[in-house]
C-alpha cells in the first residue's frame, strides 16, 4: 500500500500522518524516534510501501523519502491506519492495491 494508493497527495499525506498520530496507540518509551533502518523494517514487515521521487532515503536531500528520526507515535499511527484499512477492505482490496502498486513501479 502506498500513500498514492490511498489517494493522498504529499501534502494530504503529511496531514493524514499528523491526524493519525493523535489516534495512535500507546508506544513503549525509549527510544522515541526510529532510525531509517528501524522504520523501514517496521513498515516493511507491515506491508507498507512507499516511493521516493529521488529514489533514496537520505534526509539531507529534499527529493528523498527519509524516515530517519521519525517519531515512534507517527509510525504507529501509519501502521494502525493501514491495519484499519486492511480490516475494512478485506484481502481482495489488499491484493488489488498491491497489484496496482507493482504495476506503477515498473
Amino acid at each position: 500500500m502506498t500513500l498514492r494508493t490511498l489517494g493522498l497527495t504529499s501534502g494530504a499525506s503529511l496531514l493524514a500522518v499528523e491526524l493519525l498520530t493523535a489516534a495512535a496507540p500507546a508506544v513503549t518509551a525509549a527510544p522515541a524516534k526510529y532510525s531509517q533502518a528501524a522504520a523501514v523494517r517496521q513498515f516493511g514487515q507491515a506491508g507498507v510501501t512507499w516511493t521516493s521521487s529521488g529514489r533514496c532515503g537520505d534526509r539531507n536531500h529534499r527529493n528523498c523519502t527519509a524516515f530517519e528520526q521519525i517519531n515512534r507515535t507517527t509510525a504507529a499511527g501509519v501502521l494502525a491506519f493501514k491495519n484499519r484499512r486492511d480490516r475494512a477492505h478485506g484481502p481482495a482490496a489488499r491484493d488489488g492495491a498491491q497489484k496496482a502498486a507493482v504495476t506503477r513501479r515498473r
